[in-house]
């Protein structure tokens, strides 16, 4: 309030005489209550701008949409600052992109070729499939085979051997045949001495008488 009255003894307005009307009848004041009225009326005046003010300073200070200059700058460089490292960010995040987009075209080449292999491979597998496949049909078709010539020998061995047994038999017959044919020879030689003698000593006889 000290404010107020120094403000008080600053003010230099004189009125010679404030009339108003009130209830229809013109009221006429003297110099001194019209300087009084006047006074009040500042008095209110700078009471009203006091309080404006002080309301102003704490909307400053409480209402986050009022900022000092201080907290603007600060907050400026601070975006200048985020702005930059988000360029900065922006920048390896473009270096990464290119580097990711570089391994997946080595990863879809590498894939290219391991298709490729794999094909090969695959192709490889069922060429030696089928080989192998071949050359068991062909094992078998000599097994086959051979177990034909096998079972022919067996049967000729054995007709061999029918043949030999009916060689020997055969043999052991002539050679008992040969054996009484020259036991037969023997005895009709006997009987051919035997009977020539009989002749001869006949004979003798014969030309004795």
């Amino acid at each position: 309030m000290s404010l107020l009255r120094d403000n008080n003894s600053k003010r230099e307005r004189t009125t010679d005489q404030i009339s108003m009307d009130c209830g229809g009848e013109r009221l006429e004041f003297s110099d001194d209550c019209t300087q009084l009225i006047f006074n009040q009326l500042q008095d209110v005046a700078e009471v009203h701008k006091y309080l404006l003010l002080n309301k102003m300073k704490t909307n400053f200070d409480t209402n986050p949409r009022w900022v000092s200059k201080k907290k603007y700058e600060d907050t400026l460089q601070d975006l200048q600052n985020e702005k930059s490292n988000h360029e900065e960010t922006q920048s390896l995040l473009q270096a990464e992109k290119l580097r990711r987009e570089f391994a997946e075209c080595e990863v879809e080449i590498l894939k290219s070729q391991i298709d490729r292999e794999r094909q090969r491979y695959e192709e490889c597998i069922e060429r030696l499939k089928a080989k192998a496949s071949e050359e068991s049909l062909q094992k078998k078709q000599i097994e086959s085979e051979c177990s034909a010539i096998a079972y022919e020998r067996q049967q000729k061995d054995d007709q061999v051997h029918l043949n030999e047994a009916k060689i020997k038999q055969l043999k052991g017959r002539l050679s008992r045949q040969k054996q009484n044919q020259r036991q037969r020879q023997d005895e009709a030689n006997i009987r051919i001495q035997q009977e020539e003698y009989i002749n001869r000593m006949m004979v003798q006889k014969n030309a004795k008488r």
